[in-house]
């Protein structure tokens, strides 16, 4: 897919912006979006997971959880990582954002989720303040344990890992 700009709910202007201008003229797409958080970026090399979910505990518990599957996926493929202060997964040394939440919730279904650095160009972070952190550094999980990791492996992991959690009705 193509490089993506997207904006929180506390950017509610921000497709007619003129950041989203700027950004539109760099070949990226630019989007309001319905979930918390600020300003980030999606593309190719990074996977983007939406669980559509019925949530039967608090948004901060559900943000939580979703901060637990970016650790173990991390921790998986060799990077040392912890949850952020603010929302979101760094890593141990260094403090490098490489898993980003973003969920909204309408009644008891949430929704969009989260995304992970895997392989992805880190280019695109530096033309905006990444979850509007300006001294935020982003990573990848590739960058950060000095080996392509395929997205597809990711996948994998992360497909198990939602498999194993047992408030999330399992269909298959």
């Amino acid at each position: 897919y193509p490089q993506v700009f997207t904006a929180g709910r506390r950017m509610p202007e921000f497709e007619k912006s003129a950041e989203s201008d700027r950004l539109r003229a760099l070949g990226a797409e630019c989007f309001s979006t319905e979930r918390g958080g600020l300003l980030t970026w999606h593309g190719p090399g990074q996977l983007t997971i939406y669980p559509i979910t019925h949530i039967g505990m608090a948004v901060k518990e559900y943000v939580e959880f979703l901060e637990s599957i970016i650790v173990k996926v991390g921790v998986h493929f060799g990077v040392p990582c912890r949850p952020m202060e603010q929302v979101g997964v760094c890593t141990t040394f260094g403090n490098k954002k490489f898993g980003f939440v973003g969920i909204a919730r309408r009644d008891t279904v949430a929704y969009h989720g989260v995304s992970i650095n895997v392989c992805n160009e880190l280019k695109w972070f530096r033309e905006i303040v990444p979850c509007g952190m300006p001294d935020l550094q982003v990573t990848s999980l590739s960058q950060e344990s000095g080996r392509t990791i395929a997205l597809d492996d990711v996948k994998s992991v992360v497909v198990k890992l939602f498999k194993e959690t047992p408030f999330i009705k399992n269909s298959s």
